[in-house]
């Protein structure tokens, strides 16, 4: 009963140990390197088939792929592979959205790294093979968003809106449905080129370094599918949301969560101790009141941290930054915070075996 009694107070603290971020600069601060920025991928959509033709994750130090499941985190150094059967997409916490084509092989090398050359962070991304989308947002820092092919770069503009392919033929081609990019290409960094390309228009970069501009136009399965994705996804990728004041002074990935998710998938209600809080509509969803946080996923080792991947589609931001606590009236309510952990638990044993509670 003591337990109960003082546990209101207990989780009171620990928000206000998550909220002490709160007015940071930084993107959010990780809270086993506070001293440093750290920033995430994570997989957005999926098919998961476990046949041996799902999108996989290829980390280093782990002997083999991992399946690209819902919520799965995603670092720097990460490869991400898709079959001849599958797609996937990927999205980065400003809500920039990456979506790989049929036998594609795209690595993360860098988000948001540091450089001696400049004051802007550079993202990069290597493009093995295949075929990527993107839609990009920068991050509120100064930013260079770049992907790397094997014969060439694009550097892309805030909102710019592209499809780049590295050909098997060794051919790259970036094509810009909006906005703008910036490709370098040449045979060695001594005899660089430079090609803009503009709205509705694409650049060829031969493997015999020859640029060749043209129009607009996509490969169909692929132009026709990112539609498809598009249409099915326009209120979460797209729609807008009505946000409590207070919930704008968070991390920018707190704040794109409440724009994108929150009232799609729940409600922001008032509380007396904790101020707003998102109360998610699974609580309604599940026979007799069962849902609960931390039960509906699983658990996966990123760089010697448990991190909880949830199957929830709205489940990225409320499992990490933020914590959950339970009211006898509304159910389970999420407290948002800017201190980012792979997950908000506890952890205990019974009868030998480890448990874990919000």
């Amino acid at each position: 009963m003591k337990q109960k009694k003082y546990a209101p107070i207990l989780v009171f603290f620990l928000v206000l140990l998550v909220s002490q971020f709160l007015y940071s600069q930084s993107n959010y601060q990780y809270i086993h390197s506070p001293e440093d920025d750290v920033y995430f991928g994570y997989i957005t959509y999926t098919e998961v088939e476990r046949d041996g033709k799902d999108p996989v994750v290829i980390r280093e130090g782990i002997e083999a792929p991992q399946v690209a499941v819902l919520n799965f985190p995603l670092l720097p150094g990460d490869v991400i592979r898709t079959s001849s059967s599958r797609r996937c997409e990927i999205q980065l916490d400003t809500g920039t959205i990456i979506r790989l084509d049929l036998n594609t092989e795209l690595k993360i090398e860098t988000i948001m790294a540091k450089s001696l050359s400049t004051s802007r962070k550079i993202t990069n991304f290597l493009l093995n093979r295949g075929e990527i989308f993107i839609m990009y947002k920068r991050y509120n820092y100064p930013e260079i968003f770049q992907v790397i092919m094997p014969n060439s770069s694009a550097k892309l503009n805030h909102r710019t809106v592209a499809m780049i392919a590295a050909r098997e033929d060794g051919n790259a081609v970036i094509q810009v449905k909006k906005g703008k990019a910036s490709v370098l290409y040449g045979p060695d960094e001594d005899h660089l080129r430079e090609e803009i390309v503009k709205k509705s228009k694409r650049l060829t970069v031969t493997r015999k370094h020859q640029a060749l501009q043209g129009e607009y136009a996509p490969d169909v399965n692929f132009e026709l599918w990112n539609e498809s994705i598009n249409r099915n996804f326009e209120e979460l990728h797209r729609g807008s949301a009505v946000i409590p004041k207070p919930i704008l002074r968070y991390s920018r990935a707190v704040v794109y969560f409440a724009q994108k998710y929150s009232d799609l998938y729940g409600e922001w209600v008032w509380n007396n101790l904790y101020g707003y809080v998102w109360r998610p509509n699974s609580n309604d969803l599940y026979p007799a009141g069962t849902w609960r946080p931390y039960y509906y996923g699983q658990w996966r080792g990123v760089n010697g941290q448990l991190f909880w991947v949830p199957e929830e589609t709205w489940g990225w931001v409320p499992y990490h930054l933020g914590v959950w606590v339970w009211n006898k009236n509304r159910g389970w309510l999420w407290v948002p915070g800017s201190a980012f952990s792979p997950a908000w638990v506890a952890w205990g044993s019974y009868m030998g075996y480890c448990c874990w509670r919000p």
